[in-house]
């Protein structure tokens, strides 16, 4: 039923297009693009730190395009794969901890599709379906290995002492949206084939868990933190990042040319 009305919607939508613009020309795009999200807006601040993690992913599209007399309008079903990497790292760690999201788009491109090049807008809108970073150890929002802090108590003065060790961790839950609103310019390669520029703004809303525990030092790692956080409260916090994305698509044209061939 889903599907249904999400095709019934996007015809009504390319009806709109067609009273609204004109005889249009509906086509089929299979694209790939390349994302990373910078945290440079440093004036947005909250009670957990910035943002420090890098994410870099990698997209996969599957588009109904519109042609209009100037412009074309892209419909586009999204899956990305994404990774999170640290600061300071580029590459090599980079899908140490991953997600798959999926979502939709609409870009809009002004200009005649033979041109060479031409301005569009783009907003896109994803959800987390499937990561390995569940329960993962946050440390001011960057995904570790290891507890946020370990303080270590000594209990008695003289002899050998126990220890108890104190810990505290944010834990990472999910990534229900990811958004972005592109400004950037598309390049035609060769007929249909084209190449793609963009920069703008990204926002991604992230949930988390925080606990505190402790464990004796003869126990470390005996405490049961899936069982503790069934009923920790969820945080929500929200980041504003620079979106940079580069990408490359191709559309199927079915439309005969004036010597009978396509």
């Amino acid at each position: 039923m889903k599907n249904l009305k999400a095709m019934k919607t996007l015809i009504l939508l390319i009806s709109i297009s067609s009273l609204c613009f004109g005889q249009v020309e509906v086509r089929p795009i299979v694209g790939f693009d390349y994302r990373n999200s910078f945290n440079v807006f440093n004036w947005v601040k909250s009670n957990d730190e910035n943002y420090y993690n890098k994410q870099l992913a990698v997209g996969f599209n599957i588009s109904i395009q519109t042609i209009l007399k100037r412009s074309s309008i892209d419909f586009c079903f999204n899956y990305q794969y994404e990774g999170t990497t640290k600061d300071r790292e580029l590459f090599f760690h980079t899908y140490r901890y991953y997600g798959h999201l999926i979502g939709g788009s609409v870009k809009y491109t002004y200009g005649n599709e033979q041109e060479r090049f031409r301005p569009f807008v783009k907003i896109t809108g994803l959800n987390e379906i499937k990561t390995n970073k569940y329960h993962s150890f946050l440390i001011y929002n960057i995904l570790t290995s290891y507890p946020e802090h370990t303080y270590v108590t000594a209990l008695g003065s003289q002899g050998n002492p126990p220890y108890v060790y104190d810990y505290s961790s944010n834990f990472y839950e999910s990534t229900p949206f990811v958004g972005s609103a592109l400004l950037g310019c598309d390049f035609r390669i060769i007929d249909h084939l084209h190449a793609t520029v963009g920069i703008g703004y990204g926002i991604r809303v992230m949930k988390t868990k925080y606990l505190e525990w402790h464990e004796w030092e003869d126990e470390v790692g005996t405490t049961d933190l899936e069982k503790l956080l069934k009923t920790a409260p969820v945080t929500t916090h929200l980041f504003h990042l620079l979106d940079v994305q580069v990408g490359i698509y191709y559309g199927i044209s079915f439309k005969k040319k004036e010597n009978g061939k396509l």
